[in-house]
Parts: C-alpha cells; structure tokens; sequence
C-alpha cells in the first residue's frame, strides 16, 4: 500500500505534467484538438488540487485561525 507522502508526490507529478500540457498546448495536441486538450489538463489541476488539499495534514495555524485563537 502506499503512504501518504507517496500519493502526494504521485499527485504532484501528475500535476505538473498536465500544468505542461496546459501551458504548451501545440507540443501535445493537434490544432483542432486544443482547446479540448486544454479545458482537461485544467479540469485535471483542479481535481488534483482537492486531492491534494485532502492529503495534506491541516497545520496547528489553520486549526487556531478555524478556532479564532
């Protein structure tokens, strides 16, 4: 099984390869595929941006703000 910390580095790769994607549409996709390539890459970010606000542990300064310490 993997740990936390792994799926988190996984989630982060697989981020920053779509971020790629995202941001240098012409080397992935052919002209009439880019836009759609695109809308995905940035729907992938955003889910693995949840995903990854989920694994990460809330810090002692987001439970006192919560808190109003």
């Amino acid at each position: 099984m993997m740990t936390r910390e792994e799926a988190i580095a996984v989630l982060e790769e697989s981020k920053r390869q779509n971020e790629i994607m995202r941001d240098n549409p012409t080397t992935f996709w052919a002209s009439h595929q880019m836009a759609e390539g695109v809308k995905n890459a940035k729907r992938r970010i955003d889910a693995l941006d949840a995903a990854l606000t989920a694994l990460r542990p809330v810090s002692r300064e987001q439970v006192e703000q919560i808190k109003g310490v």
